[in-house]
């Protein structure tokens, strides 16, 4: 019990060095942090853009299947197969 004494002191002093450490090396390097999330930001748009036809396409010839195949089944039994349709063409988004 008194080494735990002894010891809370230091570890809350050494817990106070790392976080100020810490927030001093973020503050350090907010304009790269913030260029690198600029960045970012702008790439996944980007590629989103460009794949926007596709997933269009995709959205419209699973609707299309969708209405041909099952417009004369109840909502409850479409669900699962809407589902997996969707991870269908979001798995062929990103091969």
């Amino acid at each position: 019990m008194e080494f735990a004494q002894k010891l809370l002191p230091k570890l809350i002093e050494i817990a106070g060095e790392i976080i100020e450490s810490l927030v001093k090396g973020i503050i350090d390097n907010l304009p790269s942090i913030l260029s690198t999330i600029n960045n970012l930001v702008t790439t996944l748009l980007s590629k989103l853009i460009d794949m926007l036809p596709k997933i269009i396409e995709i959205g419209n010839k699973t609707n299309n299947f969708i209405n041909r195949r099952y417009s004369k089944k109840s909502l409850p039994t479409l669900i699962p197969q809407m589902i997996k349709a969707i991870v269908t063409m979001v798995t062929a988004l990103f091969r």
